[in-house]
Formats: C-alpha cells, sequence, structure tokens
C-alpha cells in the first residue's frame, strides 16, 4: 500500500533514514541519489528547499516497471541500521505520522527504487507548492546488486557533473 507525504527539501536533499549505503558506490552518478559520509543516503530534489511530493511503498518482493513516464529512476540495496525505522522525511523534519516502517524488520539487505518526476521544473529554487513527485519503493532482497539507474532530466545530468569531494 502506498503512503503519500509532503517532505520539505533543504539544500536539494531528502533523507532515506533507517538504512546505510557504501561511499564508495555508483549511487552519486544517477544524480538522483547520493551518500553523505560515512554511510548516510539522500535523495538529490531538483528543487534548493520547499515540498516536494513522495509516495513511499513497502513491497514483499520486485515490482514491476511502473508505466508512468518516470524522467529518472534508481535503484540500490542498501542495509538496515538495526532499532531504525526506514522513513523518507526532509533534512530539518520527523518521519511522517502514520506511514509504517518501510522495510521488514527481518531482512538485513533491502532493494529501493527511487523515481522522480517535475525535478527540472524548478531547478535550483525555493518553492511553497510542490513541483517535484517521488515514488521511493522498498522490498527485502538476499544480497547486493550492483546500482541500476536512468535518467532524463537536465537535473540529474547536473548532479552527475557535480560529484561530491569525499
Amino acid at each position: 500500500m502506498q503512503n503519500r507525504i509532503t517532505a520539505s527539501a533543504m539544500s536539494s536533499l531528502l533523507v532515506i533514514e533507517g538504512v546505510t549505503a557504501s561511499p564508495s558506490s555508483d549511487l552519486h552518478d544517477t544524480g538522483l541519489i547520493m551518500v553523505v559520509p560515512p554511510e548516510g543516503v539522500r535523495i538529490v530534489t531538483g528543487v534548493f528547499m520547499g515540498p516536494v511530493t513522495v509516495d513511499v511503498e513497502l513491497l514483499e518482493a520486485r515490482p514491476s516497471e511502473d508505466d508512468r513516464q518516470w524522467e529518472d529512476i534508481a535503484e540500490f540495496t542498501a542495509r538496515r541500521i538495526a532499532g531504525v525505522p526506514v522513513s523518507v522525511h526532509g533534512e530539518m523534519e520527523l518521519p511522517a505520522e502514520g506511514v509504517p516502517d518501510l522495510a521488514p524488520s527481518d531482512s538485513e539487505l533491502v532493494r529501493i527504487r527511487v523515481s522522480a518526476i517535475g525535478r527540472d521544473e524548478s531547478f535550483d529554487l525555493a518553492v511553497s507548492e510542490p513541483t517535484e513527485h517521488y515514488l521511493v519503493q522498498v522490498w527485502p532482497c538476499d544480497q547486493d546488486e550492483p546500482v541500476s539507474w536512468r535518467s532524463g532530466s537536465r537535473t540529474a545530468a547536473s548532479r552527475r557533473a557535480a560529484r561530491p569531494v569525499v
């Protein structure tokens, strides 16, 4: 079941809390996901600051491809942090109330797919109404798999070009 939240991007970032990923992974190459050392996972938004719409969904297995016209999609494996619920929210806010933990408690590894649309509409601006939409899907997995991604937005290309210094 999907839950819709409005999250507040700050400095073009949203948090995926409760998971870690290796800083040496290829996530930054997606232009949509990045690892903030030591191992924090972030969604990179198009807007610099303001609300974005996020649908979150806990699944039992890998979903089929969504038929919506997502501009950017990144899929990666992450390790759960014991005792910390998996959630998506803004850097300066708590997880939304009423949204369940996005990862099963008995799975050490999870696969996460983040899909995005609208990241070019208000690139690097502060907004007061959502102009971007994200879908974050999480399901258990048994082994680490390579990062997979595709992108069509100018924002993703711009974010890939601006690789952070680690």
